[in-house]
């Protein structure tokens, strides 16, 4: 295995991430501006997984459970979820969307269908197919 032919595959990988998320951001910013990307996804996790601890919250966004917090405590602050206490651990809260999180939710859902077009336009489907099975194996890998 080339060192510098892997090189440059993992600095190709990272700088699509970054390439992305910063088109995605740009696109979000058009709709609401308090929210970023990280936030869109665990306002994401919440509706989609009601009553998941933040500990599962940062594994399936592949976050330190520190950056979870502070994400939490600022979608609080900004009125887009809210903590309600859990009745039988007082250690635990329960994270909810707020009516406001909804709503940004809906209003956000075709940016992020926009997102992925962007970012995947000009691929074929078996092209898409392939690359999800390699970096998958990369994954795997890194586990």
């Amino acid at each position: 295995m080339d060192f510098s032919q892997t090189y440059q595959v993992l600095h190709s990988i990272e700088n699509a991430l970054k390439s992305y998320k910063r088109v995605a951001q740009q696109n979000i910013r058009t709709i609401d501006d308090t929210i970023t990307v990280d936030q869109m996804s665990l306002l994401q996790q919440i509706k989609n997984n009601p009553n998941t601890p933040q500990s599962q919250l940062a594994a399936a966004l592949l976050k330190d459970y520190a950056a979870i917090t502070r994400m939490v405590d600022l979608l609080v602050k900004n009125k887009y979820i809210k903590r309600k206490g859990n009745e039988y651990d007082r250690r635990r809260n329960t994270l909810l969307l707020t009516d406001k999180g909804e709503k940004a939710l809906k209003k956000l859902k075709s940016v992020l269908k926009t997102n992925h077009e962007i970012a995947m336009k000009n691929f074929s489907n078996y092209e898409l197919d392939r690359l999800d099975k390699l970096l998958q194996r990369l994954i795997v890998n890194c586990s």
